[in-house]
């Protein structure tokens, strides 16, 4: 699942990286 997880995180970064950085 570390796979699957890694991916979506990258796609989250790029597409919503400001919601990433305020919820990382």
């Amino acid at each position: 699942m570390a796979t699957l997880f890694r991916l979506h995180h990258h796609e989250a970064t790029t597409t919503s990286s400001r919601c990433f950085s305020t919820r990382a």
